[in-house]
């Protein structure tokens, strides 16, 4: 599977089968999440793997009780150590790069798992205290979110997604526009688009009145 349907295949899964999943399969995610880019290449992150069923229902609790969580044979909680962005970056680092850099781990590794024929979800709402008083998580590490992981039991739909064409804009925000071609300077392009489209449109006008 390449990297773009891996992209459209990838949904947040939250049914799952009764299957362990195969630690070669947890390795090439993980490596594939600490790959990621961080700010300065602190590489600040980590990463628990959790598989025991009892604190797979604690953190299905301390997340705000998505029950469903407990069925995915494997959690991983994705943390960032602020000490070294804090120190490099002061409290920007802490409060940005740290999510930041979480979050492109995360999607490494939501990419890796549909590769490999596993289903995931990204679960963000918790209850943090509870969550780290669970897995003996520092205070000042930050914890960016939980992931689920196994093997699918339902195959959701890609859900409607807006036109790149709505949320791009070109040299300045807000600068909207209808033509890909012409606002990327392709005007070669563009101006052999609307030639094509006049064509079309002619040749629908002769064909009506004939």
């Amino acid at each position: 599977m390449d990297l773009q349907e891996a992209i459209r295949k990838r949904r947040s899964i939250k049914k799952y089968l009764d299957i362990s999943v195969e630690p070669e399969k947890v390795h090439k995610i993980i490596e594939a999440a600490n790959l990621a880019p961080t700010s300065g290449n602190l590489q600040e992150l980590n990463f628990t793997i959790i598989q025991d069923k009892a604190k797979r229902d604690e953190l299905a609790q301390s997340c705000l009780e998505q029950w469903w969580m407990a069925k995915a044979p494997i959690h991983i909680a994705v943390c960032s150590q602020t000490q070294k962005l804090k120190q490099f970056y002061g409290q920007r680092g802490v409060e940005v790069y740290s999510h930041q850099n979480g979050a492109a781990a995360i999607q490494n590794l939501l990419l890796t798992a549909t590769e490999l024929g596993l289903g995931s979800c990204w679960v963000g709402a918790m209850n943090e205290r509870m969550v780290k008083r669970a897995l003996s998580i520092p205070d000042e590490v930050i914890l960016v979110a939980i992931i689920t992981l196994g093997y699918p039991d339902e195959a959701p739909k890609m859900p409607a997604k807006q036109p790149i064409e709505f949320c791009t804009f070109v040299e300045k925000y807000g600068s909207k526009f209808s033509d890909w071609d012409f606002a990327l300077g392709r005007y070669g392009a563009h101006l052999k688009k609307k030639i094509d489209e006049a064509k079309e449109g002619i040749k629908r006008i002769v064909g009506m009145q004939t």
